[in-house]
């Protein structure tokens, strides 16, 4: 199965000037906890909740500051034809619940959860495991 059959596509994006607020108003309008920061189409960046919170508030940046200041450069991607196995041992060996999709080109066309992971396939031992590993301390 590849990452296409089960990512979200079209994922909301904010480009790097926009700020702390927009990203926090974009999370609780659409109900999610992670955007991307795309230039052009192209991924530079991710920005999560509790990057706002961490990154952000406890070190007393201004919620009207760029979402430069607070997000994730240099984002681990996965291609939509990347295998579902594989983006699982990414997620698992990275420690992350979210990754970007981009084309050949690098353009943003999704994003897929472990969320994504469990909702669509049968394996539900194998989130389970994932989600556990994601979870341990680093």
């Amino acid at each position: 199965m590849h990452v296409s059959e089960i990512m979200t596509p079209n994922p909301e994006h904010l480009s790097t000037g926009a700020s702390m607020w927009d990203a926090a108003g974009l999370m609780k309008s659409k109900d999610i906890g992670c955007v991307p920061v795309a230039d052009n189409g192209h991924v530079v960046g991710i920005v999560t909740d509790r990057d706002i919170v961490v990154r952000g508030l406890a070190n007393n940046i201004e919620p009207n500051s760029p979402l430069l200041d607070i997000m994730t450069p240099d984002v681990l991607t996965v291609s939509p034809t990347d295998d579902v196995d594989e983006t699982f041992r990414l997620m698992e060996k990275e420690q992350i619940r979210r990754l970007p999709v981009v084309d050949g080109s690098g353009a943003l066309v999704g994003m897929v959860s472990l969320g994504d992971l469990a909702t669509r396939i049968d394996e539900r031992s194998k989130v389970g495991e994932t989600l556990e590993s994601i979870s341990e301390p680093g």
